[in-house]
């Protein structure tokens, strides 16, 4: 089940995010050790014999999920030959020096998915259109309606990074499913569309399996 801000009509502006709030907390159930079960008292259980808790994923999931802060992150475990070139970071689309900026390049929101600009010519731009994309990033909140609840207390910025090369609507993505440490599913997606996407499954051995 999802909540889009389509689905409540006629909410005045702020409305709809104090309605995704309330529907969001009781998300987070209990925040005491209180209640029934493993997770009520801030523990899952076991994995593959190691214990997670729900601050060590809530943890890594926000720091994870945040495409401005992560890069820190793949600094530090991989090296910054990694990262996809930044070009800018900022609070508002005022803030923005557009002549500062290349000719192609893409806009994304630090928090959730499908929430980006591709710039293919800077000639090009709707200023308007774009100004209203990005105020909506920031007055929205995102992982409520999702129930990825790790978004939620990210900072909504604007990054603006080096436009890759794409062969057709997007870039080719590859998700590496690993657990505990060890890989062992890859999530293929291609042609994303915003929320749509053609997506395939494949073990490590590349034998598809869906």
């Amino acid at each position: 089940m999802s909540i889009s801000i389509e689905s409540i009509p006629g909410a005045p502006e702020g409305e709809e995010e104090r309605r995704l709030r309330l529907w969001g907390d009781r998300l987070r159930g209990p925040q005491t050790d209180q209640g029934h079960g493993a997770a009520s008292k801030g523990k899952w259980s076991q994995i593959g014999g190691s214990e997670v808790t729900q601050e060590t994923v809530k943890s890594m999931g926000k720091k994870c999920a945040d495409k401005y802060n992560v890069r820190e992150y793949i600094i530090k475990k991989i090296g910054k030959e990694y990262l996809v070139p930044l070009y800018g970071y900022w609070n508002t689309f005022d803030e923005i020096e557009f002549c500062n900026l290349p000719d192609r390049m893409i806009f994304k929101s630090t928090t959730g998915s499908a929430r980006y600009k591709i710039i293919q010519n800077k000639e090009d731009i709707n200023y308007p259109e774009l100004k209203k994309s990005m105020d909506t990033w920031r007055r929205l909140p995102f992982g409520y309606a999702g129930m990825e609840i790790h978004y939620i207390d990210i900072e909504r910025k604007i990054i603006c990074e080096k436009l890759l090369d794409m062969d057709g609507p997007s870039l080719a993505d590859y998700k590496i499913h690993c657990f505990n440490g060890k890989p062992l599913i890859i999530e293929y997606l291609s042609d994303r569309i915003g929320h749509n996407v053609l997506e395939s499954w494949y073990n490590t051995s590349w034998s598809r399996l869906n």
